[in-house]
């Protein structure tokens, strides 16, 4: 027989069950309740992926808190596109902390100075963006966007610092030919992109064009640049010359001709780089040996960097062995401070590099579940 007093137990049982309360990044964007202005790529439409997102604690909504899960959800309205999932992921790992860094940039290893807490590692399943949702439900399908801690982490965001949140992923079974944005927001302010002006021709390394440089990447304070390269010979070691000076170098005037060659020095060399052309002759663009980091200082504000590279293809060009590639000149452009305490430093084509090749005021839209 059915207790009578079980209907109006159960709602007593809800009532004095411990409320979940939650912290929505970033706070000036008011994601509880707002559809964000941006997207992102990363993780979820890569195959692979390293990913560190940043807010200060304005941005959190609080310098100290504890944590027992993190929610992300997709960037929306957007119609549904592609296969359906759901899509497998090799390993995907999440990690969450605080950093005292003051200003993230390119290099994940620099913006961590204590070791993060990993809150998920292993293999996940997902299910992509199903339509037009307004905005997007936190946790996606299934709650496959939400990740719930083994434990509370405890956070504790120092003054100036930041609290972290770093995502490692491989293999990734969407194409990215699937919608799978994650919803972000982007800060007034941050990166202002510089330029990069190729000048001169190179010299033969045995193919049919002559060796270039190419200058890619955020060419600001605080970014990367990728100095990749083309016909520069089959696996020919590579010496990268980066110089203050096309005037000249020393004493000598340039550019300055290789005697008895048609190749031209065309920088001073005030720094090398070395790096290995590949079967093809090239440097692939964003390979890892080709990215160069920028400090996240004043002092880079409108540098100018001039860089050419160097193959050594004996016995070509004799007496030398070498041939020389065109010149690229890049003039760094700024790093201002944002309207929002946000940063995402990303590497989307690898999760073992050192060096993120995205560079921006960015943070995803993510709900804190506090305990």
């Amino acid at each position: 027989m059915r207790s009578a007093a079980l209907p109006l137990f159960l709602p007593l049982c809800a009532a004095l069950a411990p409320a979940q309360s939650y912290l929505h990044l970033p706070a000036s964007s008011t994601p509880a309740t707002n559809e964000l202005s941006y997207w992102s790529e990363e993780p979820f439409m890569r195959p692979h992926t390293r990913l560190q997102v940043f807010y200060s604690a304005t941005e959190t909504g609080s310098a100290a808190f504890s944590a027992n899960e993190l929610a992300l959800r997709f960037d929306g309205p957007i119609p549904k596109v592609g296969a359906s999932g759901p899509f497998a992921i090799q390993r995907l790992k999440i990690q969450i902390g605080v950093t005292t860094v003051a200003q993230p940039a390119s290099v994940f290893s620099a913006n961590l100075s204590q070791p993060l807490t990993t809150v998920f590692d292993g293999p996940h399943s997902y299910w992509p963006d199903q339509g037009t949702f307004f905005p997007e439900a936190w946790g996606g399908l299934n709650g496959a966007l939400a990740f719930p801690f083994a434990q509370p982490v405890p956070v504790v965001i120092p003054a100036g610092g930041w609290f972290v949140i770093d995502v490692t992923m491989d293999n990734n079974a969407n194409d990215g030919r699937t919608h799978a944005l994650l919803d972000a927001a982007r800060a007034n302010g941050g990166v202002v992109p510089g330029t990069a002006t190729k000048a001169a021709l190179g010299c033969g390394a045995g193919g049919p064009a002559p060796a270039e440089i190419f200058a890619e990447g955020v060419l600001a304070p605080g970014g990367a640049l990728s100095l990749h390269g083309a016909n520069l010979g089959a696996g020919a070691p590579i010496a990268t010359a980066l110089g203050a000076s096309d005037v000249s170098y020393g004493t000598l005037p340039l550019p300055l001709r290789l005697p008895g060659t048609t190749c031209d020095l065309l920088v001073s060399i005030d720094l090398v780089v070395p790096q290995l052309a590949d079967a093809n002759g090239t440097l692939p663009q964003f390979s890892a040996s080709t990215l160069l980091a920028v400090p996240p200082v004043p002092a880079f504000t409108s540098a100018v960097i001039h860089a050419q590279h160097v193959s050594f293809v004996p016995p070509l060009n004799a007496p030398w062995g070498v041939a020389l590639s065109d010149k690229v000149t890049v003039a760094l452009g700024a790093l201002n401070p944002p309207d929002k305490g946000i940063w995402k430093v990303a590497n989307p084509d690898a999760s073992g590099v050192g060096v993120g090749r995205v560079f921006a005021a960015d943070g995803l839209a993510v709900r804190i579940r506090m305990p």
